[in-house]
């Protein structure tokens, strides 16, 4: 059943060492029951093959990207645990994440915050600290900070679009927004977006042709925004039904070079066919969108 981690007898279980580590074990089960799934890194708590681990093993990055992505960071610090020992504490700890040559992204074991592409058509994948490019060709960029292409932007955003007019990135998170020329954050910048009328932690955002206007999705609502005042246009919020078939609380968007419109939610994706009004396809992007750079990896 759900929520149930199972040990038998078969094991030969232990704290001291010999045997199979009961501790090491029983995390591991904890963070499947928490939603996390396996880690492609040798040296991750989450990895599929049992390890070793002495008492002052410190979490792997990758282990907790994922649960922080799910549940959030800590107020202070990153919460890092040590196997073996009966506390946790916050230290600041912001390594780089390192991932070999044929390995998938650390994007592609859990939910991404956001995702774009830019006028030249380079795909940008944020989650956490984090951010990585994908070119049409299919190559990936190796992890990037955020804050070194971006001054003054926060970690774990909630929303990225870039402007099909001009080409700058937005960022939204909070209450606030960030607008960015190439690099640059422009004056004047961040702002309280919310006093404008936008919504609160949006879920995500897009830049839709048609309207030729940056439209922020939030539960089962949609804003179609002025990109010069950043405030909302008359007539919105409206009712997320204008959508057909979109999920609520989906956590990114993004339009492809092809037209079509790609909404994400948890580990699915739902393709909106602007043509219709409707949406005409889903599944799991992970295993069906090649361009994400995950599908032909090796799990």
């Amino acid at each position: 059943r759900r929520g149930e981690a199972h040990f038998d007898s078969a094991e030969h279980w232990s704290l001291n060492g010999k045997g199979r580590n009961l501790f090491v074990v029983l995390a591991h089960e904890i963070g499947h029951t928490l939603g996390l799934p396996h880690s492609s890194f040798k040296n991750a708590l989450m990895s599929p093959y049992y390890k070793k681990l002495n008492k002052d093993y410190v979490l792997n990055f990758d282990d907790v990207l994922a649960i922080q992505n799910l549940y959030g960071a800590p107020p202070s610090g990153n919460l890092v645990q040590l196997p073996g020992k009966q506390f946790a504490f916050f230290q600041d700890w912001s390594p780089e994440p390192h991932e070999d040559s044929g390995m998938k992204p650390s994007y592609c074991h859990s939910i991404f915050d956001a995702i774009t592409w830019d006028l030249k058509k380079t795909l940008y994948i944020f989650k956490g600290r984090h951010f990585w490019m994908v070119s049409l060709d299919g190559k990936i960029s190796p992890p990037q900070t955020l804050q070194k292409r971006w001054k003054k932007l926060p970690s774990y955003i909630e929303a990225a679009v870039v402007s099909g007019l001009d080409g700058k990135f937005y960022f939204f998170k909070g209450g606030r927004c960030w607008r960015y020329k190439d690099s640059i954050l422009e004056e004047g910048f961040p702002q309280k977006c919310s006093m404008n009328g936008l919504p609160r932690r949006p879920d995500t955002a897009l830049y839709f042709q048609p309207l030729g206007h940056l439209v922020i999705f939030k539960g089962s609502k949609y804003y179609v925004v002025n990109e010069e005042s950043l405030t909302v246009e008359p007539y919105y919020p409206r009712s997320l039904h204008d959508w057909k078939g979109v999920p609520a609380n989906s956590h990114s968007v993004l339009t492809h070079p092809d037209g079509a419109i790609y909404f994400f939610k948890g580990h699915q994706y739902w393709i909106f066919d602007q043509k219709k009004l409707k949406v005409t396809t889903s599944g799991k992007w992970a295993e069906d969108l090649s361009w994400i750079g995950c599908k032909n990896d090796v799990t």
